[in-house]
């Protein structure tokens, strides 16, 4: 009986999945242009948030130089295709290679720091990348520069719909990427980095190595989503990497669930609407997202996906290796 139901359990959750991934294939076709790009920036943001809880959930480190990846990636990518005149099909992946190795660049002192040092570097590093953006002429300035659609070939699409279906091929690899690597032997190492970092040596794990991994790859996801942000908005601005989208970032996490494929999705979609729906009110978003920070972070620590697998046991995602 028991095997019966987890099969049939196991049957719906994928028939979910199917239908999921349905509704997002045919999204372009029934909505308008504008939920259009709000569903695209939560896809874009799914992207991102699962850059962040690599480094911040799963490897317990407390870096926040996402924002500061995707603007690498974003300005890598809009500057080869309108400098350069590279094809978006090359500047696309050079900019997320170009993050990676940003993030690359920003786990070598990770060694040696730790906790709120480390916090303070990231930070710092977010705070340099936006003073360059601002104040180099030759990378926009502080006014930013327009980024045309990329050519989808003979494809019988919109270019809209071209970079809204190219953002979920690039959400859904992301995530099975993810849920591979946690399930995998370097997820039991991300574990045992964020319970305990001081044992991880005794148990065969190159710390360095770790780390310097998981933030290579969090700075690859971030450089992806950037070029698919500056795609969807046609601009690249330096406000979108700004501290405030640091706070946004951290504000999805914590309201999604810290270390959570399912979390990162929840707590994207949420606030990204949540930001949409209250930018009529521009005076109060701001008050609104501080006072929900501090309300998920008291009330709700394990954020929505907490709340969902304490309700259906049979979705807690699996953190560490078989």
């Amino acid at each position: 009986m028991s095997k019966s139901f987890n099969l049939n359990t196991r049957n719906l959750r994928y028939l979910l999945y199917v239908a999921f991934l349905a509704l997002l294939i045919i999204a372009p076709w029934v909505l308008n242009p504008y939920k259009i790009h709000v569903l695209n920036t939560v896809i874009i943001n799914i992207i991102v948030i699962l850059a962040l809880n690599l480094v911040m959930g799963y490897a317990g480190q407390f870096a926040k130089a996402t924002v500061a990846f995707m603007g690498l990636g974003a300005y890598m990518m809009g500057l080869l295709v309108t400098k350069v005149d590279v094809s978006f099909w090359l500047a696309w992946p050079a900019g997320a290679v170009f993050a990676a190795l940003a993030g690359t660049l920003v786990a070598l002192p990770t060694f040696r720091l730790k906790g709120l040092y480390l916090s303070i570097m990231s930070i710092s590093f977010v705070l340099i990348v936006h003073w360059s953006f601002v104040h180099l002429r030759w990378v926009g300035g502080a006014s930013g520069f327009f980024v045309p659609t990329p050519n989808f070939g003979g494809l019988p699409i919109e270019r809209s719909h071209g970079v809204y279906l190219l953002s979920v091929l690039a959400m859904l690899s992301a995530v099975w990427v993810t849920r591979n690597l946690v399930a995998s032997s370097f997820g039991r190492s991300l574990l045992c980095l964020a319970e305990r970092e001081i044992i991880a040596p005794g148990f065969g794990i190159n710390v360095f190595r770790t780390k310097v991994t998981v933030y290579t790859l969090s700075g690859l996801f971030a450089g992806f989503a950037g070029g698919l942000q500056a795609i969807n908005l046609q601009f690249v601005d330096p406000e979108n990497y700004w501290l405030l989208q640091v706070v946004n970032q951290l504000l999805m996490v914590a309201l999604g669930g810290v270390g959570s494929i399912l979390g990162s999705i929840l707590g994207a979609s949420f606030i990204t609407v949540l930001i949409e729906a209250l930018r009529v009110f521009k005076s109060l978003w701001e008050f609104a997202i501080g006072a929900l920070l501090l309300i998920t972070i008291i009330f709700f620590p394990r954020g929505l996906a907490g709340i969902l697998e304490n309700w259906f046991p049979s979705i807690k995602e699996r953190r560490h290796g078989p």
